[in-house]
């Protein structure tokens, strides 16, 4: 794993430079995936303008008062992100902003968007590939075997 690292540091920049978001945050986002990773928690993370994300995504079926959003994601730990992030449906973040904007969330791309999803991927990756087309944003999709694949606006970046 440790040989990896470089490539995955040039990966986290390049995407960072290219979505012009904030390299710290999207550094921040992919250590929790890795965590997850080893822990074979599954989880997707999606990282854009968080509101054309919204708009196309139902709100999880929970109180409004059991969850959190539009929080910093400074002030949240680690372990909190996680915790969140591994409930079913996707964590919404604000990239511009680096807010949490929501977990749990249900995403609900069109069908008929064209997206890589890649060979053998199940409903998480498809649902994370597409809204990545649509929202043009980044998803994160980590598997609960481990594998972690990372969409950029439909497009497969190569598992991780």
């Amino acid at each position: 794993m440790a040989e990896n690292l470089p490539h995955i540091d040039e990966t986290v920049d390049r995407l960072a430079l290219k979505k012009k978001y904030d390299v710290q945050l999207l550094r921040r986002i992919f250590r929790c995936a890795f965590l997850m990773s080893e822990r074979n928690l599954g989880a997707i993370f999606v990282l854009g303008e968080s509101d054309s994300i919204l708009k196309k995504s139902d709100p999880p079926e929970i109180s409004p008062y059991a969850t959190i959003s539009n929080t910093d994601i400074g002030r949240l730990t680690d372990n909190e992100i996680i915790n969140y992030a591994k409930q079913d449906g996707a964590t919404i973040i604000d990239a511009a902003e680096g807010k949490f904007r929501g977990c749990m969330v249900l995403l609900r791309p069109s069908a008929d968007t064209q997206a890589e999803i890649g060979i053998g991927k199940g409903a998480r990756h498809s649902s994370a590939s597409k809204m990545s087309a649509e929202a043009h944003c980044l998803a994160i999709t980590v598997s609960q075997d481990g594998p972690i694949t990372v969409y950029d606006s439909g497009e497969r970046i190569p598992t991780i």
